[in-house]
């Protein structure tokens, strides 16, 4: 009996089998499949399994073996009954209404007498997207709903959420609760404006826990955190937070503008809008949440300061050349000066071209008291100041106020002109700052080029931006 079973078993099973002009050799580097019987002819090279045969390429035999033994198997003569249904239920699509009812279709109830701009960009994803939205004046319907007047009731359905909001948020209810970034999500989260936090992995995520895989970076390294977990604590913020995942991909995730590296994966951000770092790199659900009470408190917590190393010949030149970790020192012990400070780039074509000019600045300067030059590499450093192109030059004035509440953003000032020669600089600084009215201006004809062009062209910073622009492009 037992021979008969090995028998019968060993005859249902049939591997793929390819034919064709091949010798063993080429056969062997083409493809690495254990499961597939080769047998040379003179033949159009053809790979078969079951009642499936197919020709086949030479340069394409790996590929069409792998999609051939993920093929379903069923058998496809049940296909036909399958097809009379599907042309039976053709007519019989269902409304709308049923659709919402069954929770199928996520959609927006707008309880409203006035529509303002700010909820154009909405109305217009929503149209973009073919979401349905009901706008109302009603406000017994609105009070039959539970709902206030005016709000907007959305609901999720791809997560199965009600959302009820004082003002239309369409990025709010259709951002997922948690799943891996993509060209939608980025879209809507971006329309939020609701504060995101983004959770990079190298492993799979799985609802008991984050299990390692075959591409984690660390296959003995397990962590205490679930995907159910994470889906609870962002379900808990909703309306306050978003959260998403990101798969890091070795080579391609650059990892050190967060300041984590592989070995602290899985890891949270969070960056704000003056695009400082706030990182969480032992992740638990205890961990997670005290991390999020304490940004919900405005509590300062441990941010990720990327710093290059900081050379003491600096205080020799003329031109100061800062770091993150003195950046904000500096201006602040020069803060009975104006100090004009260029934010830029190595990979930032204008920088490097202003940098010249810049130097040849804080040269004839050195010996004027009240004003310092300085330049800062943002692809090295993290500052706490906005910044959103390259190069951005800052003019930060004097200040008797050493104590000052101000901000950085607050107490610069922005150089909003085309022109960065010599002569435009010191007249910047001599318009905008505190003490030196009587700088120096130089009349005569410069020989650095002005820089002729629009904002368009300045170069942005690599961030979470730049991850976001990544994920657009691989999708």
């Amino acid at each position: 009996m037992i021979i008969k079973t090995l028998l019968h078993l060993t005859t249902c099973f049939t591997r793929i089998a390819v034919t064709g002009n091949l010798t063993a050799e080429e056969f062997k580097q083409l493809t690495d499949s254990k499961d597939v019987k080769f047998t040379q002819s003179d033949s159009d090279l053809t790979v078969q399994d079951e009642e499936l045969s197919i020709k086949v390429d030479k340069k394409d035999l790996s590929d069409v073996i792998n999609m051939i033994e993920g093929r379903e198997k069923q058998n496809l003569s049940s296909f036909k009954n399958i097809l009379k249904t599907l042309k039976k239920n053709e007519n019989n699509q269902k409304t709308l209404l049923q659709r919402i009812e069954e929770g199928t279709t996520s959609f927006f109830l707008i309880f409203s007498n006035e529509i303002t701009g700010k909820d154009t960009a909405h109305l217009r994803m929503l149209k973009e997207k073919e979401i349905p939205y009901f706008i109302t004046s009603d406000k017994k319907i609105a009070e039959s709903l539970d709902c206030k007047f005016p709000s907007v009731l959305g609901y999720n359905a791809n997560d199965s959420i009600i959302y009820k909001t004082e003002n239309l948020n369409v990025g709010m209810v259709l951002t997922p609760i948690l799943s891996t970034l993509t060209t939608d999500s980025i879209k809507y989260m971006d329309l939020s404006g609701i504060p995101p936090f983004y959770i990079f992995f190298d492993s799979d995520l799985t609802n008991d826990n984050i299990a390692t895989s075959k591409d984690s970076v660390d296959k003995k390294r397990t962590t205490s955190i679930s995907r159910a977990e994470l889906r609870g604590i962002a379900y808990e913020n909703k309306e306050k937070y978003k959260f998403s995942l990101i798969k890091y991909v070795k080579g391609q995730t650059d990892l050190s503008h967060f300041g984590i590296s592989e070995g602290d994966l899985p890891a949270m951000v969070h960056v704000n809008e003056k695009r400082e770092k706030f990182v969480l790199k032992e992740l638990t659900d205890v961990s997670v949440r005290n991390y999020i009470e304490t940004f919900s408190q405005a509590i300062p917590y441990k941010r990720s300061e990327k710093s290059d190393t900081y050379d003491e010949k600096n205080k020799e030149g003329g031109l100061k050349y800062l770091v993150g970790e003195n950046h904000n020192s500096f201006l602040q012990s020069n803060i009975k000066k104006d100090t004009l400070v260029v934010y830029g780039s190595a990979r930032c074509p204008h920088c490097v071209k202003l940098l010249p000019t810049l130097a040849k600045l804080a040269e004839d300067l050195k010996d004027v008291k009240n004003v310092e030059i300085s330049y800062i590499d943002l692809e090295k450093n993290d500052v706490s100041v906005k910044i959103e192109a390259f190069p951005t030059i800052m003019l930060y004035p004097a200040s008797e106020d050493k104590k000052s509440e101000k901000t950085l953003d607050e107490r610069g000032i922005k150089y909003a002109d085309f022109s960065r020669t010599d002569q435009a600089l010191r007249k910047f600084i001599k318009e905008k700052g505190t003490l030196n009215k009587e700088l120096e201006v130089i009349e005569e004809q410069v020989q650095e080029e002005p820089f002729n062009g629009d904002e368009n062209e300045m170069v942005p910073p690599q961030d979470v931006e730049h991850v976001k622009e990544e994920a657009r492009e691989e999708l």
